[in-house]
């Protein structure tokens, strides 16, 4: 047979063999002959087996730039039962797998680009092929072709996929617009709110610390406004070097503990050095001094930490939304559309507004 003079003479399998023959009949001018049909110039030996399975009409869907994968999936497409999904329905599945695509779409079309020019966005190589479900689409050289299972191929301009691909784009802008606001909004109003709750409790918890643990009256604990001239236990201090509450001398404080030896305030943010030894501190008005033996307790730098990170993260985010809306902006003023260019300069500043308020209570 003819199997076996080919797995002799030419140490073929049978599988090949055939196979093979079945090439000469599908592809060759008349199904028996030494050329090729001039529908298939330019595939290899693997693209036309894998189109064996093919119907005459999907066929029409490969060319020769047509990796195999795709022919994979056109054949599972012809096994799935029939869609009755619409040409905008893959549509959007695609730019949903491909949101960089769509960016720049959407910004060549603003651009007022060529045709040419974005079918080379969405299709670089002159032929790309998707599929989701019962659907598939081929982004081909001039013209897109829309596949459905249980439907033969249909063709569809390029000027119908770039008017949906924009809707999506304007949908999502919308979108965006919506969430910029809350999202700025409740982020400054977090800052607000958290922030001043935090930092009373962590000054109370650490001179209750200090009052149960040694006895020692505390420094001024506070803005400096409030309770600046008062000891935690509300005993009233003479003399800076005077006696404390437990009747004992006080000690100066020299050399490394002279350094220690701080006011620490709520805000974190203002500290001063303790008096050196043999001078006193002078204040002014009803505040009392302040002994040089104590020390007031640091601030838990795990909760510093934390807190810090709770401002930088926030921070972030309201400066993305302000980057967003800038982008907005110059996006309509290059795209020449100055009314929606001026509309969207106002919600920038209201942004960037925001965010300065943000800043300066942080």
């Amino acid at each position: 047979s003819v199997a076996e003079f080919a797995e002799k003479e030419h140490g073929l399998k049978p599988s090949t063999t055939s196979r093979w023959m079945s090439i000469n009949k599908e592809y060759s001018l008349d199904g028996y002959s030494m050329q090729l049909d001039p529908r298939y110039l330019g595939m290899n030996a693997s693209q036309l087996t894998e189109m064996l399975g093919l119907p005459m009409e999907d066929r029409e869907l490969v060319t020769p730039e047509t990796p195999r994968a795709d022919i994979r999936e056109l054949k599972r497409l012809g096994k799935m039962p029939e869609s009755t999904e619409g040409f905008e329905v893959i549509v959007r599945h695609f730019f949903e797998a491909n949101p960089d695509t769509l960016g720049r779409l959407k910004h060549a079309i603003d651009c007022g680009a060529e045709e040419k020019d974005l079918i080379e966005i969405v299709s670089p190589s002159g032929n790309k092929a998707y599929r989701k479900d019962g659907n598939m689409i081929f982004l081909m050289e001039s013209i897109v072709k829309f596949k459905r299972a249980g439907h033969s191929p249909e063709e569809v301009p390029y000027s119908e996929l770039f008017a949906i691909a924009e809707t999506i784009a304007e949908e999502k802008e919308g979108e965006a617009e919506n969430e910029e606001p809350a999202a700025v909004a409740e982020t400054g109003e977090e800052e607000r709110k958290e922030e001043p709750e935090r930092e009373p409790e962590a000054a109370q918890e650490a001179s209750e610390a200090a009052v149960e643990g040694d006895g020692i009256a505390e420094g001024p604990v506070g803005g400096a406004e409030e309770g600046a001239g008062e000891s935690q236990d509300g005993a009233d201090q003479d003399d800076v070097g005077g006696n404390g509450d437990d009747g004992e001398d006080d000690e100066t404080v020299e050399g490394d503990e002279a350094e220690a030896a701080e006011e620490v305030y709520a805000d974190d943010s203002e500290q001063e050095a303790a008096p050196d030894e043999g001078q006193e501190e002078e204040h002014e008005g009803s505040v009392n001094p302040v002994d040089s033996s104590e020390i007031a307790p640091a601030q838990d730098p795990e909760e510093e930490s934390r807190k810090k990170a709770a401002r930088e993260a926030a921070m972030k985010d309201v400066r993305e939304v302000c980057w967003k809306s800038i982008e907005k902006l110059m996006n309509d003023f290059n795209s020449r559309n100055t009314a929606e260019a001026v509309k969207q300069c106002r919600r920038t500043l209201n942004y960037l507004e925001s965010l300065q308020r943000i800043e300066e209570e942080g």
